[in-house]
């Protein structure tokens, strides 16, 4: 509730509300602190602030600050309750339960206490249909900033769902794999990788050691192994495991043999032509080195990767003749993503010219001279610009950088873009790559390009499915 003050003429209504302040202010500021031990006088306040400012249920004054109810002649209500509304309003209306969290702001040492904590995130499990701890492993943190957990995830926990949920409930067992990131830096450390394979171990039913020679790196997948596999130890298993118990001697050889062994370099090569580069829209060989892990993997021919230990040296075995530069798959400046995006794009906008890592024209500068801001794809013709938002932008990941700092850099790109008349578009790492959501995402914003819905109408999802 805004109560607008100066500038211009004023109406009837604001007039109205300046004369229903100084009434209630002349009413309710003269009484003496000990009035409000009564809660009656107490409820009387805040109905006479429902009346006038039209709230029309209680869960409406969780829309109000501490200065707007001293407008009303509140002060002594505040200070009588050390300046907390939600003790305030508990006293008038004990029949409701106030939720400190909800307000504007929470009591300066209410986070402190790991109860008021636990109450939170007991809400908020309920608020997302939670049945179980293990059920937080697929919530993002964002669910939990949207719902009043901010300052307390920030202040106390770095931003870390991890670090939240083992202090809060502290009874349960949680493992950092399981959540859709782990904390920066945790691939690194030899006792995680080691806690991570005696867990999977167990799953596994490894007995002892030489029993991991008979697992695949998809049946390590199943548990959740993919992701640092393929960007810490580049999806060799012998690595992983010399690693997590370098007393062992690893044997490459002893891992379990798949059915592409028995074919040859150049009947792989076929198979790659005819059947995968296809699959992957691949146009050329320089195209490779935009093709991730998870990409190669949704063709359905992972194995092939994880028998020959990487991409790279898939590649080299089958074509030999061609130059590869092992860095450029190792750092994937190339941008898998961005790659299919800009192909959907060039999917929906057959004709226009489209073009990556683009910088818009100033707003203020002749157009020739560009800011140094760049976006993942830009079609100018359109006064259309996307970018492609991975994990980062959602949580910290610990290969991405924090993920304020990504956020900083959002705020930055849609204030650019409104100067220069550009519609922005950021599509999330969980889009399913398909061109009609990717269009109904687009009409939400530029209905002119799309006047109807196309397929099945659905745009890209506001949260990735747990």
């Amino acid at each position: 509730v805004r109560f607008k003050r100066g500038g211009g003429p004023k109406s009837r209504r604001q007039c109205s509300t300046k004369s229903s302040e100084r009434t209630l202010q002349s009413s309710f500021s003269k009484l003496p602190s000990s009035a409000w031990d009564d809660p009656i006088v107490a409820r009387s306040f805040f109905d006479s602030i429902r009346k006038e400012a039209g709230l029309w249920n209680l869960e409406d004054f969780y829309g109000l600050n501490n200065k707007q109810i001293m407008s009303f002649g509140g002060s002594g209500i505040l200070t009588r309750f050390n300046f907390s509304l939600r003790l305030a309003l508990q006293h008038a209306y004990p029949e409701h339960e106030w939720l400190e969290w909800r307000f504007s702001r929470a009591g300066s040492n209410f986070w402190n206490d790991i109860q008021n904590q636990r109450a939170f995130m007991d809400w908020v499990g309920k608020q997302l249909g939670i049945t179980s701890l293990e059920g937080w492993y697929n919530i993002p943190i964002q669910d939990v900033c949207d719902r009043g957990g901010m300052t307390l995830l920030a202040r106390h926990y770095n931003g870390s769902m991890y670090s939240a949920l083992s202090a809060i409930y502290s009874e349960h067992e949680w493992l950092e794999w399981n959540f859709q990131g782990v904390p920066r830096g945790f691939w690194k450390k030899q006792e995680n990788t080691k806690r991570y394979f005696e867990w999977l171990g167990k799953k596994l039913g490894i007995q002892k050691l030489d029993d991991w020679y008979q697992y695949t790196t998809e049946d390590w997948e199943k548990f959740g192994a993919a992701g640092f596999m393929s960007h810490v130890y580049d999806n060799s298993r012998k690595k992983a495991l010399q690693c997590a118990f370098p007393e062992h001697d690893w044997d490459a050889k002893r891992f379990k043999i798949f059915a592409y062994d028995t074919q040859t370099p150049q009947e792989l090569r076929t198979i790659v032509e005819r059947q995968i580069a296809p699959l992957l829209k691949i146009n050329s060989l320089e195209d490779w080195y935009r093709i991730s892990w998870n990409q190669f993997k949704a063709s359905g021919f992972s194995k092939l990767l994880a028998r020959y230990g990487g991409m790279f040296d898939f590649l080299f075995a089958i074509y030999p003749e061609h130059p590869w530069d092992q860095s450029r798959f190792r750092l994937q400046k190339g941008k898998p993503s961005q790659r299919i995006l800009k192909l959907a794009i060039e999917k929906l906008f057959p004709g226009q010219e489209i073009f990556e890592e683009f910088s818009l024209p100033s707003a203020n500068s002749p157009s020739s001279q560009r800011l140094p801001m760049q976006f993942d794809i830009g079609v100018p013709g359109l006064q259309l610009v996307f970018e492609f938002q991975g994990l980062q932008h959602y949580k910290d990941a610990y290969r991405y950088g924090q993920q304020s700092e990504a956020g900083m850099s959002d705020l930055d790109k849609a204030a650019a873009c409104s100067r220069a008349n550009y519609t922005l578009i950021s599509v999330p790492h969980w889009w399913n790559q398909r061109s009609e959501s990717l269009a109904n995402t687009i009409r939400q914003s530029r209905p002119d390009l799309f006047p109807d819905p196309i397929g099945d109408g659905e745009p890209i999802p506001l949260h990735s499915s747990p």
